[in-house]
């Protein structure tokens, strides 16, 4: 019977932590930075929040796609690493340190949220349609045309939150199976 309770809890345990987050897509852009061209790369990881995920690789100004999968304990090592980030809290002028960045290497990422999760930014940018008259007379049930939610993560990522952020950006980076990676820096 322990044994039982102990099952019972760890399974509302996992089920309840994989519904703590309603995104649709998370990518995350990487590169480099400013050098020359036979040193330079870059890599966009898109992850769908199905687990269906594609790498896109650049090098020496050619570009790779490779598809990848995400396992259902992945989705939701990726999910707390989202949360810890405190991105979701979070304004884009609270992510942003205000600071221009010059030279370096890029890193920043999006994550599209649905209609049912709108960001701080959507709400004021839907307030300022209605009040300009640009608010479409007629809404679709699904929305089709507009744009959806989402969170944008800067490149300037402010130091209070910097570490989340990137440890974030690693969790993404692990969701990739080394045999992927291993295709791509070929």
């Amino acid at each position: 019977m322990k044994n039982f309770l102990i099952l019972i809890f760890l399974l509302t345990a996992f089920i309840g932590s994989e519904a703590k987050i309603k995104w649709e897509q998370i990518s995350y852009f990487h590169s480099n930075g400013p050098v020359s061209p036979e040193y330079h790369y870059n890599y966009n990881i898109r992850i769908n929040s199905d687990g269906s995920g594609v790498l896109e690789y650049t090098k020496k100004g050619k570009t790779n796609v490779f598809d990848f999968r995400v396992s259902r304990k992945g989705m939701i090592i990726l999910n707390n690493a989202l949360i810890k980030s405190r991105v979701l809290k979070l304004s884009s002028s609270e992510l942003s340190s205000g600071k221009n960045l010059i030279g370096g290497s890029i890193y920043n990422a999006t994550i599209t949220m649905p209609f049912s999760e709108p960001t701080e930014e959507y709400l004021k940018r839907e307030e300022l349609k209605e009040k300009t008259g640009k608010k479409e007379e007629e809404e679709t049930e699904d929305k089709t045309g507009e744009k959806k939610p989402i969170i944008i993560i800067p490149n300037n990522v402010n130091e209070k939150y910097a570490e989340g952020i990137f440890d974030f950006y690693q969790t993404i980076e692990k969701m990739v199976p080394s045999a992927v990676w291993a295709d791509a820096l070929k």
